[in-house]
């Protein structure tokens, strides 16, 4: 029995020492690496929100169409966003990279620069970035790293005090002077030998893991989709809705309307099959803001062409705060189109 606990003592201690020596490859930017906590669902199915994303930097600093890249803002070098490469375009002699979030349906606004890349993702470790932003609170730090650490310390101590009263018992009785205590004191500190690298990398850790959570968290479209999902809805031949709740009248749809909610609302929205070379305008409804409107959003937001399609986005609407529901109406000609009211 004691060489079962022998051996699964010897186990947990490599398991230890290999999960140290893990967590200091992607902890420690002197490896070349650096670890960033996703928090927004932007990249969502490839990175799921609570993933560590471990980047790298390329040696010549270049990257492919198809590359997940993470970069700091142009505007702001605290946000970083982690996105995927889908064309590279040269301006004056230098080349930029446009990005886009695999959930996102539009490319990023901006263009990145080679210098504000950070590196390229090639490890994504799922749910660890959860475990690890609980890690640095103020409740997880001594949940998961001190108070274990205290007790396995306290069960060695009381260990090795067991095993010098055993021993110091056994000389009184039997007489043994020269007795080799530091032998037997070595093999009971074996574990904590090992507890120990494991201590001082997870002290590291909430500090490294605090600076990459804080000033250093990847949190995606710098970043529109942390606030919520993109919600679509039909646009449907609808004179007849109720304010709260859109179009009432679903019977035929000619269109589609995606509205994303972060601090403002961003709404895109696609005619099809509706009245060909006509000018429609846009009404944003939000509920309990104005409701009905007294007048269009955007005049003129679409023009169909010879088929009756046409497409556009509003970007930076003004959001009311109190909004529960939001929908859309579209009226060109003798068409009035109205969306089913979406919430978040």
């Amino acid at each position: 029995m004691r060489s079962v606990f022998k051996l699964l003592n010897i186990v947990i201690a490599g398991v230890l020492i290999f999960i140290a020596i893990g967590v200091a490859f992607i902890a420690f930017p002197q490896f070349g690496n650096q670890a960033l906590i996703v928090r927004s669902g932007s990249m969502s199915p490839t990175i799921d929100v609570g993933s560590v994303a471990v980047i790298k930097k390329t040696d010549s600093n270049t990257y492919k169409t198809g590359d997940v890249i993470a970069f700091r803002s142009e505007k702001n070098k605290e946000t970083i966003t982690t996105h995927r490469v889908v064309d590279a375009v040269i301006e004056g002699n230098q080349i930029f990279y446009r990005t886009q979030g695999d959930a996102n349906d539009d490319p990023d606004a901006g263009l990145v620069r080679p210098g504000n890349i950070l590196g390229k993702t090639y490890i994504v470790i799922p749910y660890v970035g959860q475990v690890l932003a609980f890690a640095k609170s103020d409740i997880g730090f001594p949940a998961l790293i001190i108070f274990p650490a205290v007790f396995v310390i306290l069960i060695e101590v009381w260990s090795i005090i067991k095993e010098v009263r055993k021993r110091k018992e056994l000389r009184d009785s039997l007489g043994f002077v020269n007795y080799d205590l530091k032998r037997s004191h070595t093999k009971n500190l074996f574990t904590l030998k090992l507890l120990i690298p494991l201590l001082v990398i997870s002290l590291f850790i909430p500090s490294t893991f605090a600076f990459f959570s804080d000033s250093e968290t990847s949190t995606g479209n710098t970043f529109t989709a942390a606030a919520s999902f993109p919600q679509t809805s039909n646009l449907f031949v609808s004179n007849g809705y109720t304010c709260s709740g859109g179009a009432s009248d679903t019977s035929v749809s000619k269109g589609t309307v995606t509205i994303a909610k972060t601090s403002d609302l961003k709404i895109s929205v696609t005619l099809v099959g509706t009245i060909p070379n006509t000018s429609y305008d846009l009404w944003v409804n939000q509920d309990p803001g104005a409701c009905p409107l007294s007048s269009p959003t955007v005049s003129g937001f679409i023009t169909t062409d010879g088929s009756g399609n046409g497409s556009n986005t509003l970007n930076n609407h003004t959001l009311v705060s109190s909004t529960i529901n939001f929908w859309v109406s579209m009226v060109g000609g003798s068409d009035v189109l109205r969306s089913a009211a979406v919430s978040f």
